[in-house]
């Protein structure tokens, strides 16, 4: 039979309908006829059934394959089944016999592109009907029984599935072909499927035989090499837990912690390993990689890909590309403050990403690059706390890297601010004060105050007594210390340093009591509350006696509880202070009764109510709003509203969430950084 119908197979051409870029009914009828043959008789008559497809393929048409290629790819995708998968290789396998090979392996390799990875959805209910009136057309769904699970595959990864038989000698590969098929590898390392993560180890080990082993002679000097290189094979067909890693490794949202690159471990070995051995083709190699894997993660569709793509460049590279930064900064803008998990996870990734980068650069390029600057503090108004987090981090390496108390630095950066940045930029410190209302942000945020608190300062630091907000911040942890008599190195160190800042701006009585708690003079908390703030409201408070009672209040949206007493120390001693003074505070009721209403839902709301009487009761206050509009002559009216009235008249539950919107410390609202961003990228 084979031997009447070859000579008829070589001479046909495959014909294609023109509107539908698909096989016409006679030609479908064929193909289907002979994938049929392939499933039942392909083990038993293999030199047959190859004899019949390279007859097809060396037809009278040269388009023949081609068309062949397209159907067995579209019934791949149409079948979502992977048993079929292995059929479609047979049929490809056959084809890269014949004089096409060459071509086949290069069609392939132009389908393993980011945009080829998403699947497609596609319902058994779309796939072609049987031609009506041909003498036989397989029925495939009886050929081959659907499974239970279908797990359809992408056109990129059939792609590479179909590459590893192809991958054989002689094959004349250039190094972005080899890179190519080196991160597709590591993209899809991990995959859910198990016949793309066996494809994804055989194509890495055929790339290390084919180019490595095959070319080096096999002599003495080599032996150690190619032991090395026989021993990464084996454990990459072993699966060892040295170099593989699963689809959930590394893929939430990190936990908050000290800077790490946060990759799988078994990537980094592996990644290690192959450069080892890849790198000898050609010097250019790691740099290679690194755009590719770059524009993998700039471009793909796919979040996971694209995450590990973040991930792979992070293992092998450093290097800062502008082209490359201005895409991750496009990628950033469209996913910060997003409200849906993966987009979150993918703005992590990037800050991650940016994050390494800067880390790794000298300071005179980091100021060629003032977006790194600006993309820190755009993303300190994320809504989300762990983006908020990691840009904290970001703008922790770029003042370790960058002194910006340097009137040259501060001025650089101030003039590179995009001309359309969209809100108002007050300064550092107003962005870092929002870190000290979370309870996983406070230790950075209070590590970036003082930072900034010895800086000279600048316009692009913020207010001129940030050192005032700083030492605030800092006194709950001072107060922490008395109280458990524990007081090592670090708070000594952290009392020395505001006590030396305050010294170079001239607060000497502030320094004294600094001074006195560098050296453990303090045993009693309210000593040192009340001795603080005396030398406070004499050097720093006078005109800000607002400013410094809302951002005490508002750091009591932190949830840690034992920080919110001591808290509710200072409030209380802030209030009785500007009770003795007389001192008159334009604002509303509801700026400083909402942070300590929402404490009402803690263990602490006794302490809360005690310190919320004691204000209402005590302060000398008028509403902000109508401040303009009442008459000078007017004495200003106490504050005599106790907790308890607030909460049946002002429609505030004790249960009620408070925490909808997301304000600042000076209790503005926030604004999405998602525009600033874009500014960036078209200033």
């Amino acid at each position: 039979m084979v031997a009447a119908v070859l000579p008829w197979l070589q001479m046909l051409e495959l014909q294609v309908m023109p509107d539908q870029n698909a096989p016409t009914d006679l030609s479908y009828m064929l193909l289907v006829n002979m994938i049929e043959i392939t499933i039942r008789c392909g083990r038993y008559l293999h030199n047959e059934v190859q004899a019949l497809w390279q007859a097809l393929a060396n037809g009278a048409s040269a388009g023949n394959i081609q068309l062949i290629l397209d159907f067995v790819v579209e019934l791949c995708l149409d079948r979502r089944e992977q048993n079929f998968v292995e059929y479609a290789k047979q049929v490809v396998v056959y084809l890269s016999t014949t004089s096409a090979g060459s071509e086949i392996f290069s069609f392939f390799l132009m389908q393993l592109a980011p945009k080829n990875m998403p699947s497609e959805r596609r319902s058994t209910s779309a796939m072609r009907p049987t031609p009506p009136n041909l003498p036989y057309v397989a029925d495939m769904d009886k050929v081959l029984t659907v499974g239970s699970r279908q797990t359809g595959l992408s056109i990129g990864q059939l792609a590479l599935v179909f590459l590893v038989d192809l991958l054989i000698p002689p094959v004349n590969l250039g190094l972005d072909d080899v890179v190519k098929l080196v991160h597709a590898v590591f993209a899809l390392w991990d995959h859910h499927t198990l016949t793309v993560q066996d494809a994804a180890r055989e194509m890495l080990v055929h790339i290390i035989h084919v180019l490595i082993v095959a070319r080096v002679p096999t002599q003495a000097s080599n032996f150690s090499f190619l032991d090395r290189t026989e021993d990464m094979v084996d454990a990459i067909r072993e699966n060892t837990t040295a170099l593989s890693w699963s689809y959930s490794d590394f893929t939430e949202k990190p936990a908050y912690g000290p800077y790490s690159i946060r990759v799988p471990p078994g990537m980094q070995n592996l990644a290690k390993d192959t450069i080892t051995l890849l790198g000898i083709l050609d010097p250019a190699f790691v740099d290679t990689w690194a755009r590719q894997a770059l524009h993998w993660a700039s471009v793909c569709s796919v979040r996971h890909l694209a995450c590990r793509s973040f991930q792979v460049f992070r293992c092998i590279s450093t290097k800062l590309d502008a082209s490359l930064l201005s895409d991750m900064l496009a990628r950033l803008s469209n996913t910060i403050s997003n409200q849906q998990a993966d987009y979150q996870t993918f703005s992590l990734e990037i800050l991650t990403t940016i994050r390494h980068i800067t880390v790794a650069q000298p300071s005179e390029l980091i100021l060629r690059h003032p977006q790194l600057f600006w993309t820190a503090i755009a993303c300190l108004s994320s809504v989300h706390e762990r983006e908020y987090f990691e840009a904290l981090g970001l703008l922790e390496t770029l003042m370790h890297k960058l002194n910006l108390g340097n009137p040259a630095t501060a001025s650089s950066l101030s003039h590179a601010k995009p001309v359309q940045w969209e809100g108002d930029f007050a300064g550092i410190d107003r962005l870092i004060y929002s870190g000290l209302m979370s309870g996983n942000c406070y230790a950075l945020s209070l590590q970036l105050l003082r930072k900034t608190a010895v800086l000279e300062h600048s316009d692009l630091l913020g207010t001129p007594k940030r050192l005032l907000f700083t030492i605030l911040a800092q006194l709950p942890h001072f107060l922490d210390t008395i109280k458990d008599e524990i007081f090592d190195g670090t708070e000594i160190e952290e009392a020395r340093e505001l006590c030396t800042s305050a010294t170079i701006h001239g607060y000497g009585r502030t320094a004294d009591v600094l001074e006195q708690v560098a050296i453990k003079a303090y045993r009693a908390e309210h000593d040192l509350i009340a001795g603080l703030l005396t030398a406070l409201s004499v050097e720093l408070i006078p005109g800000l006696e607002k400013g410094i009672l809302l951002f005490t209040i508002n750091m009591l949206n932190n949830p840690t509880q034992h920080r919110q007493i001591r808290l509710l120390q200072i409030v209380e001693g802030l209030g009785r202070m500007m009770k003795d003074s007389r001192i008159e505070l334009a604002c509303s009721q509801l700026e400083l009764t909402t942070p300590l209403l929402s404490m009402l839902q803690t263990t602490n709301y006794r302490a809360a109510m005690d310190t919320l009487d004691l204000l209402t009761s005590n302060l000398i206050m008028r509403d902000e709003s109508t401040a303009d509009h009442v008459n000078d002559t007017q004495p200003p009216v106490p504050m005599y509203i106790t907790s308890s009235f607030l909460l049946e008249r002002m429609d505030i539950s004790p249960r009620q969430q408070l925490e909808h919107q997301k304000y600042d410390l000076m209790g503005k609202r926030s604004q999405t950084p998602t525009s600033r961003l874009i500014y960036l990228l078209l200033a």
